[in-house]
């Protein structure tokens, strides 16, 4: 069973909640990369490459866990009593996910909170593209949920490798046909956010009274890959 995930808790003594746009807009910790998120990156394969276009396709398992407390808190400190099971329903690809959001926003708290867009640390260029996102290089979907029943606060989303993330790269030829390339590749998280690196997989198990989590290694990842990948000591994890 999995111990200390991320620092800090949800208890009242790190502020009130509030009813407005900024509340939920903004990171919970308004300070330079205060917001700490655990991140697991693993590729699990490599797909078209096109040296003019310099674009290359990259099927990866992506993994990340923070600590949010304010959704607990709009419950706790609503009229309304404190429903923890609604947390549940925070969960599911991003659009549901939003949707959600604004339900318990508005029901818990009675206000209108007219905004589309509720702090996560997940990098813009990860989320689906739309009009507001049109630099995304997912094509797949990442899955959001509220951990609140493991543990307060606790938030997980993933990204399977299912459908290709799509990166830029300046191919360097200096040695044709024999070349080499050393790529860079980056996900961009904001300046309040503060990436820390794992290669613990983290798994919800249980039922929905009963739930926990257990770390696995990168093997569970070769589990649940739709790729021929298989975890080894030269597994490129980043």
């Amino acid at each position: 069973v999995v111990g200390p995930i991320v620092d800090g808790d949800c208890g009242d003594h790190n502020g009130p909640a509030h009813c407005s746009e900024e509340y939920v807009f903004n990171p919970p910790v308004g300070e330079l990369h205060g917001n700490r998120v655990n991140v697991s990156w693993v590729i699990t394969d490599v797909g078209a490459m096109d040296e003019k276009a310099g674009t290359i396709e990259v099927y990866t398992d992506i993994q990340m866990w923070w600590l949010d407390c304010r959704w607990m808190k709009i419950i706790r400190h609503s009229d309304q009593g404190s429903h923890i099971d609604d947390l549940r329903t925070l969960a599911g690809p991003p659009i549901l996910w939003r949707e959600s959001a604004n339900y318990v926003l508005s029901y818990y708290q009675q206000c209108k909170v007219n905004t589309k867009h509720f702090w996560t640390p997940i990098p813009q260029e990860l989320l689906p593209k739309d009009a507001e996102n049109p630099t995304s290089i997912a094509s797949g979907q990442i899955f959001i949920k509220n951990l609140n029943h493991v543990r307060e606060g606790l938030n997980m989303a993933l990204m399977l490798d299912e459908d290709p993330v799509h990166f830029t790269y300046t191919f360097d030829y200096k040695h044709f046909p024999l070349d080499e390339q050393n790529m860079d590749l980056e996900m961009r998280f904001d300046l309040f956010t503060s990436p820390h690196i794992t290669t613990s997989i983290l798994v919800e198990h249980g039922s929905r009274n009963e739930s926990f989590l257990t770390s696995h290694g990168l093997d569970h990842v070769s589990g649940r890959s739709k790729n021929n990948y298989e975890a080894s000591s030269f597994s490129p994890h980043f």
